[in-house]
């Protein structure tokens, strides 16, 4: 077995969460430190920080195991890890702690945490295993791609009914997109994506999923000049900040004026009070990174290396793009936060496990490469003895 050690690290891989880190940290500190004089009677600014900073620390040492554990191992449990994903969003609905009529979190000495976040990280990871398995027929819709959907589909009800809107769509946009690139039929996903969004008034109707259209009939008033509350203040934000932004820390927006500015809406913040060019920046951070995740995918050394890869490089991406979205008003309003910015612990744990993965799977590969290349007597000077000695 191939074993990667510190020399393969791809630094521009780390800096570049470690940039968005360092971002989230300050933005919390900013975007809360009003709330938090409110929240402890004028005592601190900065209790959320605190907060963070935990999760923080142990995601640190969690992203260090990560990246230094065989990532082939996780195949081997990828039916279990499924099974434990069903089981913690089964159990949240169960006995999970309601805050506004959702059922999301699961307290666990003393802090809360959301299982979706690793739910969906599981799922990614037994739907790798299974499309990179030379066993199972892609091509077969019965055997092959119906077993897939099946799962994919019944994780995205139970965190529909929770009810959490924005991460059914994440975990399904992505899942999604997997299928296709393993290698699934397209005409299979097509047909899916019909009956879909046929049985969706059904489901609505049946199991009482008021809150979707209520979520749409906001967003649609948006566009008759009536946004909801949080995406009016959103904009006025964003509006405020021009293009060089209020001024670090002199936001208005985070006066109690848009709920949620620490996590649901911490882009809003940033771009008031950071302004448009450095807001962009930020999501460009984001498109680098998800371009070496990409690289990172492609240059796997193995079919699960690959496909997990992928996964969990389109999750950061695709849920940073819908929490602009959110935030930019061209999206439902739904709770999702900027991964490795927002604050929430649960998030930020499971995105730090999805990135100590990917630097895991780009070191073995270098290391595979590397070990490979010197085995077979090519290095540089093996090469250039050959050229000279050609007749």
């Amino acid at each position: 077995m191939v074993r990667a050690n510190i020399k393969e690290i791809d630094i521009l891989f780390l800096l570049s969460v470690l940039s968005l880190v360092s971002i989230g940290i300050v933005m919390v500190y900013s975007s809360s430190s009003f709330y938090a004089l409110e929240v402890t009677k004028m005592k601190s600014t900065s209790i959320f920080l605190k907060r963070q900073l935990i999760p923080i620390i142990i995601g640190i040492g969690v992203f260090l195991i990560m990246a230094f554990t065989k990532y082939t191992i996780w195949k081997i449990f990828a039916k279990v890890f499924l099974i434990l994903g069903f089981c913690m969003l089964i159990f949240v609905l169960i006995w999970g702690i309601e805050i506004n009529g959702a059922r999301r979190w699961i307290e666990v000495m003393g802090r809360t945490f959301m299982p979706v976040d690793f739910a969906r990280l599981f799922l990614f990871i037994y739907l790798a295993s299974a499309l990179s398995s030379r066993k199972r027929n892609k091509k077969d819709f019965l055997h092959g791609f119906l077993p897939l959907l099946g799962a994919i589909l019944a994780c995205v009800f139970l965190i529909l009914i929770q009810p959490n809107f924005s991460s059914a769509l994440s975990v399904l946009l992505v899942s999604g997109i997997l299928l296709f690139v393993g290698g699934t039929k397209t005409k299979h996903i097509i047909i899916c994506l019909i009956l879909i969004l046929l049985v969706i008034p059904l489901l609505v109707k049946i199991l009482h999923f008021q809150y979707i259209v209520r979520r749409i009939d906001l967003f649609i008033a948006l566009f008759r000049g009536d946004p909801p509350y949080q995406i009016q203040q959103s904009l006025i934000g964003i509006g405020s900040g021009g293009f060089f932004g209020l001024g670090l820390g002199a936001g208005r927006e985070k006066l109690l004026f848009l709920p949620m500015s620490y996590s649901d809406f911490i882009f809003a913040i940033i771009a008031e009070e950071l302004g448009f060019f450095r807001a962009i920046i930020i999501l460009g951070l984001f498109l680098f990174l998800f371009i070496l995740g990409m690289k990172i995918s492609r240059n796997a050394r193995d079919g699960f290396g690959k496909l997990l890869a992928f996964a969990l490089t389109v999750n950061i991406f695709i849920n940073a793009l819908l929490h602009i979205g959110i935030v930019l008003g061209v999206l439902p309003t739904s709770g999702l936060p900027l991964p490795f910015v927002s604050f929430g612990g649960s998030s930020l744990l499971a995105n730090f496990i999805a990135v100590g993965i990917l630097l895991n799977i780009s070191m073995n590969s270098k290391k595979e490469f590397n070990e490979r290349y010197y085995s077979s007597g090519w290095d540089r000077g093996a090469s250039l003895s050959w050229n000279r000695n050609r007749p």
